[in-house]
């Protein structure tokens, strides 16, 4: 994709399923007034980003120069390994860990009784604490077609415009909803 393109906080209230199941892609703001950066437990200046899904080297940003000198895609990578452990386990990635721990290069223990094997070393492949070490966007999906494909999965997608029905919606405020 040219530009490259890079989220910034993906995780579970970012993703909308279709009824037809396909996942799509979402920035919720609480709030137009809430401030972007804040302070972590351990001192750290982040910005924006939902915390528990943020990579080390976004909790380790003390300035602007640092900030925009990390690799955003591979951070939405490290989030995508966080969305999935929770959309497995039912909890945030690093419920019970500090930031400090984070990014430390702890990670939760993995939950043998609801991720396959080779689902978890998918996810220790996407949260690597070494930015380089992250599976890139096209990797995933490889590995994620291939996967599908070796459980009889139908990969094949309709077009955005068969799901989605576009038309003007004054009743929310907005612009244009879905029909």
């Amino acid at each position: 994709m040219q530009p490259h393109v890079a989220h910034g906080d993906l995780e579970p209230h970012n993703i909308l399923i279709t009824d037809q199941g396909r996942a799509c892609l979402a920035y919720v703001v609480q709030s137009e007034q809430e401030d972007t950066q804040f302070r972590t437990p351990t001192g750290q200046l982040v910005w924006g980003g939902t915390l528990n899904y943020m990579a080390p080297e976004l909790h380790k940003a003390v300035n602007n120069a640092t900030r925009h000198s990390v690799n955003k895609r591979a951070c939405d990578m490290y989030a995508l390994g966080c969305t999935i452990y929770a959309a497995y386990t039912g909890r945030d990635p690093f419920h019970v860990l500090t930031p400090r721990q984070v990014i430390q290069g702890e990670r939760p223990d993995f939950p043998k009784d609801v991720i396959s094997p080779d689902m978890w070393s998918f996810v220790e492949n996407l949260w690597s604490s070494n930015p380089s070490e992250r599976l890139t966007a096209k990797k995933a999906l490889a590995w994620m077609e291939h996967k599908a494909t070796g459980e009889g999965m139908d990969i094949s997608l309709p077009t955005f415009e068969k799901e989605w029905e576009w038309k003007p919606c004054n009743d929310h405020g907005g612009p244009f909803c879905t029909a």
